[in-house]
């Protein structure tokens, strides 16, 4: 059984602005999923139905079989985090261990596994010596990292990440990629909300593409960026490494630089 069984799910907002059109989706338990699109596609609005920041206007989201409406938010938020684009909108504590704390007091976690809880996420996300500083005082990458870890230190089965890798620099897109990957070997699922189409290449096997509040693909990452009808449809353009080695006649999975390199020098040398 799916985890998470989004089921003909629809949503309004206030004043009936139609964000999501009968949208039906199953997310198993340790998969990375990215929720790829342009502004308004709908992707927000899924991944904060997951979460229970909202609710469907229709149709019926399942967790381990249960129906979410049965749930309150912060139940559902024990589950399926939720790590916000802008860390600023999450963080509100007055140092980063208080901030990883907060949501575990109000769970009644006892005091020891609290803190093993998040001695753990501080170490995964490289906050340890972190531990005691007010995080706005944080660049914004770390800012970004301890919202992230006031979320791993929950536990939740599911981790939602929405644009993770706004404002990141390299050394911190491979700082969250390890994090990612660190949550994925736990067994976790890490879905992405992002514009990055080079990062939801190089680390999501399954891309769901949305459009107009639908989904219009849900795929493997190769068979998605070889799709040119969805691409058009979903206005997404592919990196451009990507476009040249398909123009070469590169196999539609190769998609990431080493990959596409090493194949252009094997296609090279076989010429000459």
């Amino acid at each position: 059984m799916a985890m998470i069984n989004c089921d003909h799910v629809e949503y309004c907002y206030p004043g009936g602005t139609r964000a999501l059109t009968s949208v039906s989706l199953k997310i198993e338990c340790g998969e990375c999923v990215a929720l790829i699109g342009q502004n308004g596609a709908g992707k927000s609005t899924l991944s904060k139905l997951l979460n229970g920041l909202i609710r469907p206007t229709s149709g019926t989201i399942y967790l381990e079989g249960q129906d979410t409406s049965n749930y309150r938010t912060d139940e559902i938020a024990q589950r399926v985090g939720y790590v916000f684009q802008n860390p600023d909108d999450q963080i509100f504590s007055k140092t980063v261990h208080e901030e990883c704390e907060y949501a575990l007091k109000r769970l009644g976690v006892e005091q020891t596994e609290r803190e093993e809880r998040i001695t753990q996420a501080l170490s995964v996300c490289n906050l340890l010596e972190e531990a005691e500083t007010n995080p706005l005082d944080l660049p914004l990458a770390q800012r970004k990292f301890v919202a992230i870890a006031a979320v791993l230190a929950m536990d939740p089965n599911y981790v939602i990440l929405d644009e993770p890798t706004a404002g990141l620099d390299e050394l911190g897109r491979r700082d969250l990629v390890a994090i990612m990957q660190w949550a994925s070997n736990a067994g976790k699922s890490v879905i992405a909300v992002s514009h990055d189409m080079r990062f939801v290449i190089e680390n999501f096997p399954r891309v769901v593409v949305m459009s107009q509040g639908g989904i219009i693909s849900d795929n493997s990452v190769a068979d998605a960026f070889s799709n040119d009808q969805v691409l058009a449809e979903a206005k997404l353009t592919v990196p451009p490494a990507v476009q040249i080695s398909r123009h070469a006649g590169a196999p539609k999975e190769l998609l990431q630089m080493d990959q596409i390199f090493n194949w252009c020098k094997d296609f090279l040398y076989r010429k000459s």
